[in-house]
């Protein structure tokens, strides 16, 4: 069962024990506010008090509300503190969830640029499909 663990005007994280499956949406969208640069590390630090916590072995990004634009360090420090974080605590699988807006994509790609995450990582474009790919080899729940 997913548990919702932390909800803002920008982003939800959710963390379904039962398969060790994060989850961060985006809820920025073209009539949200864009968060200020002390907002935006507010809540990278609960994405990352989650990621420390729970430790999982799949992370579901969902990025289709994703309508803004972040600067190369911005860039580079999110990159660091969310997706090299958890690779570091053994994540096995990552989806990601793409918005079609082209600039959205590119700010996206550079967040996830952590050495070689090919083997591990996939773009969808429906929830329902990442969902399905990322549990795809956990034949069984993980049982805590």
């Amino acid at each position: 069962m997913t548990k919702l663990i932390y909800q803002s005007e920008h982003v939800q994280v959710e963390y379904n024990p039962e398969y060790s499956l994060l989850t961060i949406s985006s809820n920025i969208d073209q009539g949200t506010s864009l968060p200020s640069e002390k907002a935006l590390r507010r809540e990278v630090l609960r994405i990352q008090e989650t990621i420390d916590a729970f430790r999982p072995i799949y992370m579901l990004i969902d990025k289709n509300e994703f309508y803004y634009s972040l600067s190369l360090t911005q860039l580079d420090w999110l990159h660091e503190q969310i997706v090299c974080r958890a690779i570091g605590y053994g994540l096995q699988k990552f989806a990601v969830i793409m918005s079609d807006d082209i600039y959205a994509q590119i700010a996206l790609e550079q967040i996830l640029k952590c050495g070689d995450t090919e083997h591990y990582m996939n773009y969808f474009s429906y929830r329902a499909e990442a969902y399905s790919w990322l549990v795809s080899e956990a034949r069984t729940p993980i049982l805590a």
